[in-house]
């Protein structure tokens, strides 16, 4: 079940895994791949990790740099929760 206990700025800095960014009310994290063809394999898995759980991020690849760029809020709250930073750890695990 998703938690989706607001948490306050320092609860996300504290809480936030390895290679997560917070701002603008969410958590950002890029990854860069060396060939392209391993795009979209990431993806794919982070797209089956969001089924899973029943939350969504907003993905996009950059094909000219080989980056995937994944942001993560919980919508209906406006803010990050518990479930957000779940899910960058669960995503953080995937790689």
């Amino acid at each position: 079940m998703e938690d989706k206990t607001v948490l306050s700025d320092d609860e996300i800095k504290r809480s936030l895994p390895e290679g997560w960014k917070y701002r603008g009310n969410a958590l950002h994290k890029s990854w860069y791949f060396g060939k392209f063809r391993d795009m979209p394999d990431f993806v794919i898995k982070a797209v089956h990790l969001m089924n899973d759980v029943n939350h969504h991020a907003d993905i996009s690849m950059d094909t000219r740099t080989k980056t995937v760029k994944v942001s993560v809020t919980t919508h209906s709250e406006g803010r990050v929760t518990a479930t957000d930073i779940d899910f960058a750890k669960k995503i953080n695990e995937m790689n």
